[in-house]
């Protein structure tokens, strides 16, 4: 074959996906959106053309995609109307009716856009439907008993050594980045706590994981981004599919040994007799398919890699925007230092470790966490699909129609929060946190499908930072204002350039 027949194969393949995909949503456009277009035309919201609604707003620099979002959704009062492709959404601001969607069993489905993840990590909690999720959560939510939560505290404490340990020798070094440190040594906790299962001696296998969990997410935002790509048939002949579903493979490869091990180690020690200790996520899980055939092993893998891939991403990000935020204000992190001096004093981490009943004596670096959550919050965004037809303020909102609450503009809205690009850990105050609303502040959503592991979420995040404190002062040599700061979504929230900070040891 010549290269100019090559090429006009080449042209005649592409014209035929183009005309497939312009076909694909004419059918979506006519026979499924037009009713939800319709029947939302009264409410508030950008202009919208065939086909493409919105999109014409969003062209550009794909970094550049999360300031058009949040500007948009600030221009137009809650509720507001957004039309991309054959979707419509109503955008909820206001914290009454953020109330309103997240304690509705009208709206409890998770948006079509969550299933992109579905191949990942199929029914677990984050994309189960509402009924599904319904029966999974109350089995699963007596693992998050503080009673057991206090039990993790021993492993938190572990790896946060590890990580100060990790990371001595970048003492007195250039900036750097320390996410990859916080994001590895976070998923060991995570993990460990989560199996009941030391894997210590898995160290590159993680790092493997990691890369290939990063890849996959890589995928999910591309496909995100390419809209004729949101059709699984269409998505089923790129070669990025094959990719994704490779990768998915090893990740799922890997929990499946994991569990299997567990239930090894469980079973020699049930025939020594051994004493009680408390269950953790899998152990509870792989009891309920003994006892009740609860659950099968896949279904378990699905679990435990949902709480897993949606826990460590989401802290390890967290966290790395909590060193930034003290390095940049160097006042707030002597503060922190303070109260976590007037509790240990100088000793050393290892030597006098962090107690369960310690956690709630640390407000004012619980305070700095809310408030950097605040600002940064990991998901910046919760969508979410209507079961039923429900009323918002004067506005009938019909069934299938998307809920999108844009949890970035809510946290950083100047009517509930004043000069809310300041960094104020005393905003959290309880004499503050009394004069808002309660849906102001959700960065673990709210209501009856919030996030289960936030108790969790909290406790790793104060082991974590009070002993790295502990032992080093995190500085940053060129500090930037919070609205300087650019950002974007993969699908969580990050920034456009890594963050780089140096550390110094601490002198008692």
């Amino acid at each position: 074959m010549t290269i100019t027949m090559m090429v006009t194969v080449f042209y005649i393949l592409v014209s035929v996906v183009l005309t497939l995909s312009l076909l694909y949503f004419s059918i979506f456009y006519f026979f499924g959106n037009r009713k939800l277009y319709n029947a939302t035309s009264l409410i508030p919201g950008p202009n919208t053309f065939p086909l493409i609604g919105c999109a014409f707003s969003l062209l550009g620099n794909s970094q550049d995609l999360m300031k058009k979002m949040v500007k948009i959704f600030d221009s137009y009062p809650s509720p507001m109307r957004f039309v991309l492709g054959y979707r419509v959404w109503i955008v909820a601001k206001d914290p009454e009716h953020i109330k309103i969607i997240l304690h509705s069993s009208k709206i409890l489905e998770k948006d079509d856009v969550y299933k992109f993840a579905k191949p990942w990590v199929g029914n677990g909690l984050m994309t189960a439907n509402h009924k599904l999720w319904r029966e999974h959560r109350k089995l699963i939510q007596p693992t998050f008993h503080n009673k057991i939560l206090k039990t993790f505290i021993p492993i938190f404490h572990e790896k946060s050594l590890l990580l100060i340990k990790t990371i001595s020798d970048r003492v007195d070094d250039p900036e750097f980045e320390l996410h990859p440190y916080f994001s590895l040594e976070i998923f060991f906790s995570l993990y460990e706590n989560t199996v009941g299962l030391s894997i210590e001696t898995k160290r590159k296998e993680i790092v493997k994981y990691l890369e290939t969990n990063k890849r996959i997410i890589q995928t999910f935002v591309e496909r995100f981004k390419c809209a004729w790509l949101h059709s699984n048939k269409l998505f089923n002949l790129t070669q990025l599919a094959k990719d994704f579903y490779k990768n998915i493979k090893e990740i799922q490869d890997f929990t499946d040994n994991v569990i299997q091990e567990r239930k090894r180690v469980l079973k020699v020690k049930n025939e020594e007799s051994s004493p009680e200790r408390p269950k953790s996520f899998l152990d509870l899980m792989l009891e309920l398919a003994n006892s009740e055939n609860k659950f099968t092993d896949h279904d378990i893998r699905e679990q435990v890699d949902t709480i897993v891939i949606a826990g460590h991403d989401t802290s390890a990000r967290t966290l790395n925007f909590i060193f930034l935020m003290l390095a940049s204000h160097p006042t707030i992190q002597d503060k922190a230092y303070e109260e976590i001096f007037s509790i240990y004093g100088s000793s050393d981490p290892e030597k006098d470790p962090i107690k369960y009943e310690d956690l709630n004596r640390l407000e004012y670096l619980e305070r700095i966490i809310k408030e950097t959550m605040r600002l940064f919050p990991a998901g910046p965004v919760i969508a979410r699909k209507a079961l039923e037809n429900f009323t918002l303020d004067d506005y009938k909102i019909p069934k299938d129609c998307g809920v999108i609450i844009p949890i970035f503009n809510i946290h950083r809205d100047e009517k509930i929060w004043p000069e809310s690009l300041k960094f104020d850990p005393d905003r959290f105050l309880p004499e503050e946190m009394i004069k808002r609303h309660a849906c102001s502040f959700i960065p673990f959503s709210a209501g009856m499908r919030d996030c289960i592991g936030r108790t969790y979420a909290l406790m790793s995040l104060k082991v974590f930072t009070a002993n790295f404190l502990r032992k080093y002062i995190v500085i940053k040599d060129k500090i930037s204002k919070i609205e300087d700061i650019n950002l974007t979504v993969d699908p969580l929230l990050t920034t456009t350039e890594p963050i780089t900070l140096r550390i110094e040891k601490r002198v008692k």
